[in-house]
């Protein structure tokens, strides 16, 4: 009779998992060519010992599982930038704006399947970049075409966005980035997503609990509830400013407005001279937070042990 301890195997299946979490990370910076689309292993050294082996003695079965290099294709993601270029934004608040937006987009570019698009935003709304590839120079040559002038439509900046993000891939990994440097002074009360201009409401020079309403429920309603990432930038605030900048991010956010908010929360309401900082650090924000997803590794250990006695073969039981 021939006995097994399950120790021993157990020590096999403990050294197969430690080799799967190194497979995990090389499939992220696997750069070779013709490299698989799935994971597999080579087994060398497979031996048992003692070999020859007496009847009654325990044997040790051992060898390596050697993983094999694999690529996988990353989750697609989507970013729009709502840059608010109103009036107020004019001389070096739009030049350091560029400068950020640009700094973001070199961040960014070596991401992979990764699409950015561009919103500005001050009466009105303007789709300035469709969403594409995140390496495509033309953002750039778009960023240092941006100029102030008009109101602070925030709704529609929002709108517009929306309207970029909202296609049939509800696995893609969807984000907003909302900049502005000022109060919200327009809206509009049109809620279908497009890319039309619709009817503008308010002063264009105060805020109002109506302006307020419109763009906190479409925040609520086209942001939060397609739970798309959401971050906001303040530049140059004041109180009045940042609290409806609050307001509005909590929104995007579904967060109640009781809720203190800050940077953990994607909120960050003074930038003033570091927005390129800011616009930097939310970046690697996104990067830190993108994830290899939908792994899954089965191995049936059963069709690689085999022990030959002789002219038996076993297979070993776990």
């Amino acid at each position: 009779m021939i006995r097994k301890r399950k120790v021993k195997i157990i020590s096999i299946i403990t050294l197969l998992f430690v080799i799967v979490s190194l497979i995990s990370l090389k499939s992220l910076n696997a750069k070779a060519n013709n490299i698989a689309s799935k994971p597999s292993f080579t087994i060398t050294d497979l031996k048992a010992t003692p070999n020859p082996v007496k009847v009654g003695e325990d044997i040790l079965v051992s060898g390596k599982l050697v993983p094999e290099d694999f690529e996988t294709i990353a989750q697609a993601k989507e970013i729009v930038l709502v840059l608010d270029t109103s009036g107020s934004m004019s001389g070096n608040k739009i030049k350091n704006l560029k400068e950020a937006a640009k700094s973001f987009v070199e961040k960014m570019k070596d991401v992979p399947n990764l699409k950015i698009g561009i919103i500005k935003y001050a009466s009105d709304a303007t789709i300035v970049s469709n969403l594409i590839a995140a390496n495509d120079s033309s953002l750039i040559t778009t960023i240092n075409k941006l100029s102030a002038n008009g109101g602070t439509n925030t709704r529609e900046g929002l709108r517009k966005a929306a309207y970029l993000l909202n296609n049939d891939s509800e696995s893609v990994n969807k984000t907003i980035v909302l900049m502005t440097d000022g109060n919200p002074t327009y809206y509009s009360k049109y809620d279908k997503l497009d890319d039309s201009t619709p009817t503008r409401y308010g002063s264009g020079s105060s805020t109002n609990s109506t302006t307020m309403n419109y763009t906190k429920n479409f925040a609520k309603d086209h942001i939060a509830a397609k739970q798309y990432n959401a971050y906001s930038i303040g530049y140059g605030l004041d109180n009045n400013g940042t609290k409806y900048l609050k307001q509005i991010h909590q929104s995007m956010r579904n967060i109640s407005e009781n809720t203190d908010i800050n940077e953990k929360n994607g909120f960050f309401s003074k930038s003033d001279g570091s927005i390129t900082e800011i616009f930097n650090e939310i970046a690697d924000d996104i990067k830190n937070s993108y994830e290899l997803k939908e792994v899954s590794l089965n191995i049936d250990l059963n069709q690689s042990f085999n022990l030959n006695i002789g002219e038996m073969k076993l297979k070993l039981e776990i």
